[in-house]
């Protein structure tokens, strides 16, 4: 009936006052910070390395300018620092984008790191053990389905819909009065407790349940085969970043995600914290190793290539708090519309951020930004396209051009 495998899935997510628009020419709207001992390699492009741009507050409005257009760069969050970009492509360049992903073929998305293993019976004796322990606090609050939901998500960080969790809910319910007492839990012989536990992982292999559930692929962005429009669209990204040719086209390549309905990404980080004394390289998502090598997504690009019926905003539940955990408020399917920064899709509209602080002293690669925890709701009705350009720049020594 049920699976045999454990799946732990790794969820691995100055303000300055200054006049009311700023126009990119007069180079006021960046900081750039560069490692010094750098700087003798670089010559006097050094102070062109690596830059972060400014905030000033929320709601400030940039401009940047391509090609004979303009182009708003709107300030929607100081922590994490992230910005909106209305109209950045167009409707022909989101509809171009969605054919070329459509045409290689796409394949399920897969969180940053995935492993399983055996349910041994030392194991399972464990897990019976666990679910015990937790049980103990709901003891006289299982009256309802209401509450047998919250004690699986408690247990297991999955909030069941209501059928599934009714048929959880009769494996307890022994004697048919659609109330569980606290006998009825804690005698539930081990085989019950072994029945809840197979059913939970039948109902993980379930998409809907999963925490990212969409279809990806991937488009180069370097070399000479490049068309007109994914060209435009690096030159694009160079303009807006400030980052030199090399580091945008050295980065990773464009993911082109499909979300269909009850599509979503629950809460999480694009990028990852190196381990304390570990020293791990970077690495890129393709091909990842977690064990090592370390992600180093210093800023995040995420284009909107259609408009979605209802549903499929983007959020970012830990903006601006006082306090960042990672817990069950990051289950979108829950809590989409509890995040302080909720962004509705736009076909055509772009929003960047920096998943990365820069090191003060190197000016390269620093912390992970831990506001800049986010993820995607659920699509309720229609369809949802995005592209995601992730720019990698080094923690340790700059690559040349």
């Amino acid at each position: 009936m049920c699976g045999k495998r454990i799946l732990l899935l790794v969820f691995m997510v100055v303000l300055t006052p200054a006049a009311k628009y700023i126009e990119d020419k007069n180079d006021q709207s960046m900081i750039t910070q560069t490692s010094s001992r750098f700087c003798s390699l670089l010559s006097s492009n050094c102070h062109h390395l690596f830059s972060r741009r400014r905030g000033f507050e929320v709601g400030h409005i940039q401009f940047i300018h391509f090609k004979g257009k303009q182009y708003e760069i709107v300030t929607r969050s100081l922590r994490p620092l992230m910005f909106e970009i209305p109209g950045f492509l167009s409707n022909t360049e989101c509809d171009h984008i969605v054919k070329l992903a459509v045409q290689k073929g796409l394949e399920t998305s897969k969180t940053l790191a995935e492993y399983s293993r055996p349910v041994t019976p030392a194991i399972m004796d464990l897990i019976i053990s666990r679910y015990k322990r937790i049980g103990r606090r709901f003891a006289n609050h299982l009256g309802s389905v209401k509450k047998m939901r919250e004690f699986i998500n408690q247990a297991e960080g999955l909030y069941p819909r209501k059928a599934d969790a009714e048929k959880i809910f009769k494996m307890f319910d022994v004697n048919k009065d659609s109330n569980i007492t606290e006998d009825e839990l804690f005698l539930a012989p081990d085989n019950v407790i072994q029945s809840l536990y197979n059913c939970l992982e039948e109902y993980k292999s379930n998409p809907i349940y999963a925490p990212r559930y969409s279809t990806n692929t991937w488009l180069t962005m370097s070399g000479k085969s490049l068309d007109n429009i994914l060209r435009e669209l690096q030159e694009k990204i160079e303009k807006v970043t400030n980052l030199p040719k090399h580091i945008v086209e050295g980065s990773e390549d464009l993911q082109i995600v499909h979300y269909s309905v009850d599509g979503h990404f629950h809460g999480h980080y694009d990028s990852t914290e190196d381990g304390i004394g570990r020293n791990l390289p970077c690495c890129k998502q393709q091909g990842v190793d977690p064990k090592s090598c370390h992600l180093c997504r210093y800023i995040t690009i995420l284009f909107y290539l259609n408009d979605v019926t209802r549903g499929g905003e983007t959020v970012f539940p830990a903006a601006g708090a006082k306090n960042v955990y990672l817990n069950q408020s990051s289950n979108l399917s829950l809590h989409c519309h509890n995040a302080n920064i909720v962004m509705k899709p736009k076909k055509g509209t772009a929003i960047m951020w920096y998943n990365h602080h820069l090191d003060p002293k190197t000016g390269l690669l620093g912390n992970l930004d831990v506001y800049s925890l986010h993820g995607g709701c659920d699509v309720l009705e229609g369809s949802k396209w995005i592209a995601n350009r992730w720019i990698n720049i080094p923690k340790d020594h700059p690559p040349l051009p």
